[in-house]
């Protein structure tokens, strides 16, 4: 049978039985959030989503020049932001300062391997979310309303 090693989170078989190696990888496959702080996430980022679209709704009403509909990038960032975060299991402003939320209060991560990896999960879901609303908010702003 063929391996898989496209999922280099995953330890090896002969690693299962070291206890470490199955704590690692979990880390790996899970971010920094707990339950309570991905549905915080989620109801933060549904309610930017709503204020992004009722702003949307209102500038399109009132004839906006495209400058100030450009704006909406903020709330359309935030709301990906908190959906990403929900959906991901990772806070990038906690994971650029290295830090977990396990759900009883902010810890930081002692593993310098682990920090780096969730520094960049977060700096990647920033620039994804970036995009994201640049692009949703470029669209409201420069297509004919």
């Amino acid at each position: 049978m063929e391996r898989l090693h496209f999922l280099p989170h995953l330890p090896e078989r002969e690693g299962l039985s070291d206890p470490s190696a199955a704590t690692r990888a979990r880390r790996h496959v899970h971010g920094n959030l707990c339950a309570e702080g991905q549905s915080r996430g989620l109801r933060i980022g549904v309610v930017c989503f709503s204020v992004s679209l009722a702003l949307a709704i209102v500038l399109a009403k009132t004839g906006a020049p495209a400058v100030v509909r450009w704006l909406l990038a903020v709330p359309f960032f935030l709301a990906v932001v908190g959906v990403s975060q929900s959906l991901l299991q990772t806070c990038p402003f906690l994971a650029l300062k290295s830090l977990r939320d396990p759900g009883d209060g902010m810890e930081p991560v002692a593993d310098p391997r682990e920090r780096a990896m969730l520094r960049a999960r977060g700096q990647r879901l920033l620039l994804a979310s970036a995009a994201i609303a640049l692009t949703a908010a470029g669209l409201f702003a420069e297509l004919p309303l």
